[in-house]
């Protein structure tokens, strides 16, 4: 009876597509299963008798199976599961999904190794990584669509979709808080001359050199820098009263000035110049457009009055 038995085990071990091994409470291998006898290069398990995991697997995964192993040995685990890397002797590298069990002698107390099946998951492995890959892929991909239709692609400012929505809310904030909100309007001057004369890719390098000018000036976390449309840009300044809103404007337009980007169609200074219009707001009740319109009006009015300077209106 026992002989039969264990002659159809060693049929299974023979056939099975799991990977089976028994080791001693050295480390050592004292039988396994065909196929893991194959999969390190041997051709049966007496060839892996009194081998251990160093011997046959990179340090680095030997190392990681030891540490699982040693759980059952030093009998602080009755069981463990596991997914392990590991590569075979042709160098193939693939995924096992193990669980490990104590052997005790004649199914008594006294414990006299271990043993384990491990099945080879490489393609579910792969399939998992190639489904994270995708994943990724199309997070990446939506962030990316999210800031195409937030950002503005030349100059990488915030576009008008953007505006709206944190004027909408800052607003709320003001007026919770009582504190003063403030708009620029910043417009180059003469750009279409200097479009017409130069053009549009010069055109372009001056959209971006401005925009870099008006992120060193304008550069609290709180602020909106938006390209609200051509050559107009705009800048909200939350909890900003007047007076300081005014220090950003005129900074910023000496600032783009001193860049002294040529400009010999410009009627006014020569060299590519700003009007900036201004307006604050302070108040339990903020009209957004009311803020908007008197900021535009201060803004036709620094056209009108000369170009390349800054104008300023307050409504609360």
């Amino acid at each position: 009876m026992q002989s039969n038995f264990l002659s159809h085990f060693m049929s299974l071990l023979s056939i099975t597509s799991d990977y089976i091994y028994f080791k001693d409470m050295n480390y050592r291998f004292i039988l396994c299963s065909q196929n893991f006898a194959e999969l390190v290069g041997k051709n049966s398990w007496r060839e892996l008798h009194d081998k251990d995991d160093f011997d046959l697997f990179p340090h680095e995964h030997a190392l990681m199976y030891r540490k699982e192993d040693e759980k059952i040995i030093e009998g602080r685990i009755q069981k463990t599961t596991s997914i392990e890397p590991y590569t075979d002797n042709e160098g193939n590298e693939g995924w096992v999904s193990t669980c490990k069990w104590p052997l005790y002698k004649d199914g008594g107390s006294e414990l006299i190794g271990m043993f384990g099946i491990s099945r080879d998951i490489t393609e579910q492995v792969k399939l998992q990584k190639l489904l994270d890959l995708k994943e990724k892929e199309l997070v990446e991909a939506n962030i990316k669509l999210k800031e195409l239709s937030e950002i503005d692609p030349l100059t990488g400012l915030y576009n008008r979709r953007i505006y709206s929505a944190y004027l909408k809310k800052i607003s709320a904030l003001a007026m919770r808080s009582g504190e003063p909100l403030s708009l620029l309007i910043i417009d180059i001057d003469n750009f279409k001359n200097y479009n017409d004369n130069y053009g549009h890719a010069a055109g372009d390098t001056t959209l971006k050199i401005i925009s870099s000018q008006l992120r060193k000036n304008v550069y609290r976390d709180s602020d909106l820098l938006v390209r609200y449309g051509g050559e107009e840009f705009v800048a909200v300044l939350p909890n900003t009263n007047l007076r300081d809103a005014k220090h950003v404007a005129e900074r910023i337009r000496k600032n783009i000035q001193a860049e002294a980007m040529t400009h010999e169609y410009s009627t006014d200074a020569g060299v590519v110049t700003v009007s900036i219009g201004i307006s604050t707001i302070k108040g339990k009740v903020i009209d957004t457009d009311n803020l908007f319109l008197q900021a535009d009006n201060s803004l036709y009015k620094a056209k009108t009055s000369g170009r390349n300077r800054c104008e300023a209106f307050c409504c609360g």
